[in-house]
């Protein structure tokens, strides 16, 4: 039945005026909630059936924080995975928050180590998250909140099999481990990629081969309907410049970097365009510009 209204409510955002975005505002302010409920049936549905599943693995021979990573896809996958997981919980409906509060930032953490269900060590980042706020929600019983002890873990799940899962340990490690420094270099055996002039170059390292204003923004201006864009007669596209580019994440299997692009825009077209669409005038004939 939940499934079925999900999909039911899903459906309604699907006629062909709501899902290309082209009606009036509040078409689409209706599509978004609908989009939130089916989200909210669908996130409980996964949930219920990955808590029936947890309860029928057989996780006795391992130790530490246990997680387990799902390949729902029919496909091979290497990603990258990040996702908090709980240290311990102490529920403070007894009134005594501070009491609570302290207890969690007491626990002292030791330096944490990933490892395989085969107790092979995994490259990762383990980032202590301090005292937090959280609360169940129980299908049959009031919201239970506590005070939570977190950890975040980032790592490369890689060559994944379909359809297959992986359960992964933290334990403690025997040494202080340091992360790897980032490189200056954004690259593989492959593709460089670099900024020159306010603009990001890809190299292909195979063929030599390189390709300016690679990513780039650009933006119009539009005089046309809700169906068609129209850009204004002479109309001069305007381009982003790249103002920062740099590595946030990097291991030997991912890159990561953040591009932070500033474009100057005109702040609407000529108000000589409401006076065209008012007297009808066809998209095609009108002469404002931005």
């Amino acid at each position: 039945d939940e499934l079925r209204y999900a999909w039911k409510l899903l459906l309604q955002n699907a006629p062909h005026d709501s899902i290309c975005g082209c009606s009036v505002d509040q078409v689409h302010s209706e599509m978004e909630t609908r989009f939130k409920k089916v989200k909210q049936v669908a996130h409980f549905l996964s949930q219920r059936s990955l808590d029936r599943w947890e309860k029928q693995v057989d996780s006795s021979q391992l130790d530490g924080l246990l997680f387990t990573v799902f390949n729902t896809t029919a496909c091979r996958q290497t990603q990258l995975v990040e996702l908090d997981l709980l240290v311990e919980q102490e529920d403070f409906r007894d009134g005594q928050l501070e009491q609570h509060f302290q207890s969690m930032a007491a626990i002292s953490l030791p330096a944490l180590g990933l490892f395989t269900s085969q107790g092979q060590e995994l490259e990762a980042t383990i980032e202590d998250l301090g005292v937090n706020f959280r609360y169940d929600l129980p299908k049959d019983a009031f919201r239970s909140a506590n005070f939570a002890r977190q950890i975040r873990v980032r790592f490369v799940v890689e060559n994944q099999a379909p359809f297959s899962w992986q359960t992964y340990q933290v334990k403690p490690i025997g040494d202080t481990r340091v992360n790897s420094s980032l490189s200056e270099q954004f690259e593989n055996d492959y593709y460089r990629i670099d900024v020159v002039d306010g603009q990001l170059l890809l190299e292909d390292k195979r063929t030599g081969q390189t390709y300016k204003d690679w990513l780039r923004f650009e933006d119009c201006g539009d005089l046309g309907n809700e169906y068609i864009f129209m850009a204004p007669k002479n109309d001069q596209p305007i381009y982003g410049q790249i103002e920062d580019f740099g590595l946030v994440y990097q291991t030997e299997a991912v890159s990561i970097a953040k591009v932070v692009h500033r474009l100057h825009l005109p702040v609407a077209m000529e108000t000589s365009l409401e006076d065209e669409q008012k007297r009808l005038i066809e998209f095609k004939h009108r002469t404002s510009q931005r």
